[in-house]
């Protein structure tokens, strides 16, 4: 499950800044005295005239102001994003719904309990936050951001998610990792490889040790049969981290499309024991086995692959 605590805490130290601003510029509603009109006032003798020579009377200290919606709700919400950053989402999701209850115009409160919910699976929820928190603040990138990712991750609603992206990057141009997330929504919206390498490219440009951005250009390369080009990025992103199950799995692909059987043995191989049950591994290994003239070790592998996964296709 992907999180944003780390943002979260930033914006713990910014204190619900659309809070603060909302304290300090929105009407007070416990501001009701009205000035009484002259023909109601006492007589005059009931202010009397200073003496020649005293000192001047002293005005009456003025009665503490009551606290606005937005302050009243701003502890609730500190104390919602301290629950967040030590993982007690269902404590964070009181304050933050105690919070919205008492000051409903911040989208910085909508987004944090939108992320709340994003950590406890609930996505339908956490997008109807976004949703809030959007429609308060049209420039944040944040709410953008997480809504596309429940949208690429969550439900599969991967046209959603590229408009998502398209605003982030409108917002901010030089967003390396936006780039990446909107390539991975063309990658899976019915294969939208040429778009999704173009976002890569310029992932990478901006952050050339993107691992994930090599990953996922590669396996649109793979995807489009272009060995030659997938390798390098696989190689790259199996450099960068090797033990990322999808990166050996799709180079091992790319080895055995370019006819390197033995590579590709070697990529199921080290996939395999990082995950012992991953079908797709035992499957891939096996027809670079049965290509490489291993027939009894391909007969083996296939078995496994279907043990594990009894949908799969196993060659005769």
């Amino acid at each position: 499950m992907r999180q944003f605590i780390a943002r979260i805490v930033s914006t713990a130290c910014l204190l619900a800044p659309a809070a603060i601003a909302g304290a300090q510029n929105a009407p007070d509603p416990f501001r009701s005295v009205v000035p009484l009109e002259p023909s109601r006032r006492p007589p005059a003798r009931y202010y009397p005239q200073p003496r020649a020579n005293s000192a001047p009377a002293q005005a009456a200290p003025a009665a503490p102001a009551k606290p606005t919606e937005a302050q009243t709700a701003a502890p609730y919400f500190t104390r919602g994003l301290s629950y967040v950053h030590s993982g007690q989402y269902d404590l964070a999701l009181a304050d933050l719904n105690q919070a919205i209850k008492i000051w409903d115009n911040d989208g910085d409160m909508y987004r944090v309990r939108g992320d709340i919910y994003y950590n406890k699976g609930d996505y339908d929820h956490a997008i109807d936050d976004y949703e809030r928190a959007i429609k308060r603040n049209p420039a944040d990138r944040e709410a953008y951001k997480h809504r596309g990712l429940s949208y690429i991750y969550y439900k599969g609603q991967y046209r959603r998610a590229v408009q998502d992206f398209d605003q982030v990057l409108r917002l901010d141009p030089n967003d390396a990792e936006s780039y990446r997330n909107r390539g991975i929504a063309h990658f899976r919206n019915d294969g939208e490889y040429d778009l999704a390498i173009q976002d890569f490219d310029q992932a990478l440009r901006l952050n050339p040790k993107d691992a994930d951005s090599y990953k996922f250009r590669g396996s649109a390369w793979v995807s489009k049969s272009q060995w030659a080009r997938a390798l390098p990025d696989l190689d790259r992103a199996v450099q960068l981290n090797p033990r990322d199950v999808d990166s050996l799995r799709q180079r091992g692909m790319a080895r055995a499309g370019s006819g390197q059987y033995d590579g590709a043995i070697q990529d199921f191989t080290a996939v395999i024991r990082l995950a012992p049950t991953d079908a797709f591994s035992y499957l891939g290994r096996g027809n670079a086995y049965r290509a490489s003239g291993k027939a009894d070790l391909a007969t083996a592998d296939f078995v496994q692959a279907k043990q594990l996964n009894p949908k799969l296709k196993i060659p005769q």
